[in-house]
């Protein structure tokens, strides 16, 4: 996000965009972190390590939370400025500080492209993780479909009308073994 310069021509225009360049600086390094984590948490899956998985899955929780926190302060920050300027409460846009700050277009221009990308990473890595996550519960499950059922063809139950049925789970009640 370093690349990102602003050149304004009045000096409190400067100011003004100075806070929203900072909040914009802050959310990319919070997806950039975000990014990371959500790649060591596929990996602990992938690698089966339970205790790791855990680990990132709290820092992505922090992570998320502050992500969240500053992307608020952002929109309330947008939302000043372009209401100071047009005085209207509907949805503001980035594209709206064009026109409070037109010396700024490029830059702001840049600020949409970065947030845009950052998003979409965002997404798709989330996507990513959940998908494996879906793929590792299903496994599981038939992991343990197939124990129970090999467990269960060594094990009968006798019923009261003489037939035999598979055992229930931690049933210990006329078993044959």
């Amino acid at each position: 996000m370093s690349n990102v310069r602003m050149e304004t021509g009045a000096e409190d225009a400067t100011y003004s965009l100075e806070e929203i360049t900072e909040l914009i600086t802050r959310l990319d390094e919070l997806a950039g972190e975000l990014l990371r984590v959500m790649e060591e948490q596929i990996e602990s899956v992938v690698a089966s390590h339970p205790e790791k998985v855990e680990q990132f899955t709290e820092e992505h929780t922090e992570l998320k939370a502050e992500f969240k926190k500053q992307e608020v302060a952002f929109v309330e920050e947008l939302n000043r400025q372009v209401q100071a300027t047009f005085g209207k409460s509907e949805p503001v846009k980035l594209e709206m500080l064009k026109q409070v700050y037109p010396g700024s277009a490029p830059a702001i221009d840049q600020w949409r492209a970065l947030l845009r990308d950052n998003s979409r990473k965002l997404k798709r890595k989330h996507q990513q993780l959940v998908d494996l996550l879906r793929f590792a519960m299903g496994r599981n499950t038939e992991m343990m479909h197939s124990i129970y059922h090999m467990y269960n063809k060594n094990n009968t139950h006798y019923s009261s009308t003489g037939g035999t049925s598979d055992v229930a789970s931690g049933m210990a009640i006329n078993q044959e073994v």
